[in-house]
């Protein structure tokens, strides 16, 4: 008798997406590997995500015994719809995908053939961007080996933000090592990628890469992201996380966990979600000597009192903070 593949549980949180469910939902369905688990999270959605969605599953008989469609009572936010799923879910790995996006119908088939072949707890998908361009997540520059054990090399591949990407969906991950290490999505606010991202590092001990496109990432200009208003949100959110990661700062990996934060930081700081004296407050525990901290305070406080441009601003901090890397 034929070996049965193991189960994958493909879990999608749904919020407000009537006008993208319908190609997400079709993606999933159409998957060539035949055991798969369909978790549908609505957190609450105000539309008639909810109605389009089922209507579709109505019309794959043979799939409704492996849909689950979970309701929220009220909006708790991706990451909660993510870890409802979690808790439901009965598949050897997981799988994200966010329901504003598709996946090709070979993605998971591909996925976990690589899971097969070298037996890790991650294969990472690669990702296209539509329009073409528009995001840098993807790997097509990636021209190493298709899988790794080397604790080093994952934990600067997770970080680096040069290798891999930050996003947690288009990722194949063994569910009971996501249960056994407690790498839930923390709730309440934004960035839980990246949140998730840092400490998933932390535990991460092999991994198999695939180049071939296996998600097909949609810029939605009324994500949550892209909502202005949620900018304060935002910025509240990230503070959240950089306090967690400060807070949580490995010595095995201590100067790629730091220059991982400071990076993020700088990211944030540059898009406008913290004020000049607040950023400031918030990495000044990374600081192992307090003189760089005291020249970068100067520099900010002559940009506060606009003697500065912005561009020179982010350029001497970068430098200040070159120095401050070569004392770790």
């Amino acid at each position: 008798m034929e070996e049965i593949p193991f189960l994958v549980s493909i879990i999608i949180p749904v919020h407000n997406v009537e006008p993208y469910i319908t190609r997400c939902a079709h993606s999933v369905f159409a998957q060539t590997y035949p055991n798969i688990e369909y978790i549908f999270v609505d957190d609450c959605s105000r539309d008639d995500s909810l109605r389009v969605l089922n209507d579709i599953v109505v019309g794959y008989p043979n799939k409704q015994p492996m849909v689950n469609i979970v309701q929220h009572p009220f909006n708790k936010g991706a990451a909660a719809a993510r870890n409802t799923g979690l808790q439901i879910a009965r598949g050897e790995y997981i799988y994200f995908l966010d329901s504003d996006d598709e996946i090709p119908k070979d993605c998971i088939e591909l996925l976990t053939g690589l899971a097969l072949s070298y037996d890790v707890e991650m294969v990472q998908g690669n990702f296209r961007s539509i329009p073409d361009g528009w995001c840098p997540h993807h790997i097509d520059h990636y021209d190493q080996a298709e899988s790794s054990t080397d604790r080093d090399w994952i934990v600067k591949a997770l970080l680096s933000g040069a290798i891999l990407p930050m996003m947690a969906c288009n990722r194949l991950v063994r569910r009971n090592w996501i249960i056994e290490n407690k790498l839930y999505f923390k709730e309440g606010f934004m960035h839980e990628d990246d949140h998730w991202n840092f400490f998933l590092s932390k535990y991460l001990s092999s991994i198999a890469i695939c180049k071939v496109h296996t998600y097909m990432y949609y810029r939605n200009p009324t994500g949550v992201m892209n909502s202005p208003s949620n900018k304060v949100f935002s910025a509240d959110s990230f503070k959240a996380v950089l306090e967690d990661w400060v807070q949580n700062i490995g010595e095995t990996h201590r100067k790629i966990e730091l220059d991982f934060i400071f990076r993020r930081a700088f990211m944030y700081y540059e898009s406008s979600e913290f004020s000049d004296f607040e950023f400031l407050e918030y990495i000044a525990p990374l600081f192992h000597y307090g003189v760089s901290l005291r020249v970068l305070k100067l520099v900010y406080t002559l940009r506060k009192k606009r003697l500065m441009p912005v561009a020179l601003l982010v350029v001497l901090s970068k430098g200040i903070l070159k120095l401050e890397k070569r004392r770790w």
